[in-house]
């Protein structure tokens, strides 16, 4: 059963590498931009290991995105250390562990060696890497966790057998999706804004079920899981007016201080972990 289980995954990541991962390397940012117009545009450090010199971009962003995966990793690691044999605290500690490491692959791609991977050696950059497309399919399947684990808190078993195969249903198709911008050579596919398209309704799924069973159970719970998506989704709202307004950018260039849309949402991220970790793993548990 656990292979049949597997199987649709299998198919996916199968899918994902045949679709020929290297045409990442051939998807140039537009407009074009030369690796000394990218250093331009950001604060960054050089530095030598073994001979040879490397360029470290955005030390500052990249402090948060490290910092907001290590402490991820960590609740992950404490609700699967601490389960207490509760399938909704194990899928948490999945999802949770793999948010983790999707922050860190994004993390180094998208800052700190991201010049290295993305521009080094190159007349123009690459719009992005296979560590973002890692950090996407990741992150994608963090959140499908997540889903798996409100099947234990906030529904009944009929119920959870259709959501759990949506959650695999999901998964795939992501796969496939960025397959596609892959062969396609559309970057809006292979963005972290349509990643949050794609989970959308993941997000709305989220919220209808805790507040379903928060209002017919009064439980505080599902009360609480309910306003932490509420708050996920105000954060990336922020993020999307912090970027679509060029704030970042306005910011450096008139103070010199570095702070960009990434900035913003790691920073409130870590403020969301914090409140996972204060107010919702204490009350974590499944339901009948």
């Amino acid at each position: 059963m656990r292979n049949k289980r597997l199987t649709p995954i299998t198919a996916a990541l199968l899918l994902f590498f045949l679709s020929g991962c290297a045409k990442v390397d051939q998807l140039q940012a537009k407009p074009l931009i030369t690796p000394d117009q990218f250093l331009e545009s950001m604060p960054y450090l050089r530095f030598s290991l073994f001979e040879k010199t490397f360029i470290f971009i955005q030390p500052t962003s990249t402090f948060f995105v490290y910092f907001l995966g290590l402490l991820t990793l960590c609740l992950g690691f404490y609700l699967l250390y601490y389960s207490r044999y509760e399938k909704s605290r194990i899928w948490w500690g999945y999802g949770l562990l793999l948010w983790g490491v999707g922050a860190i692959v994004a993390g180094t791609s998208y800052q700190a060696f991201g010049y290295e991977l993305k521009c080094a050696t190159l007349n123009y950059c690459r719009a992005t890497s296979a560590w973002e497309i890692a950090y996407l399919l990741i992150s994608c399947y963090s959140f499908n966790a997540l889903l798996m684990a409100h099947t234990y808190t906030s529904v009944t078993q009929y119920k959870r057998v259709f959501l759990q195969k949506s959650a695999l249903f999901s998964s795939v198709l992501y796969t496939g999706l960025i397959a596609v911008g892959i062969l396609t050579g559309d970057r809006f596919l292979v963005s972290y804004e349509c990643l949050l398209v794609f989970l959308l309704p993941n997000v709305l799924i989220f919220i209808l079920l805790t507040n379903r069973r928060s209002r017919q159970y009064r439980s505080l719970m599902n009360r609480r899981i309910m306003n932490t998506w509420y708050f996920f989704l105000l954060i990336n709202i922020i993020y999307l007016v912090y970027l679509y307004y060029g704030l970042g950018s306005q910011l450096y260039q008139s103070t010199g201080i570095w702070f960009n849309e990434n900035d913003v949402l790691h920073v409130l991220l870590i403020v969301w972990m914090l409140r996972i970790q204060v107010r919702i793993i204490p009350l974590l548990r499944d339901v009948e």
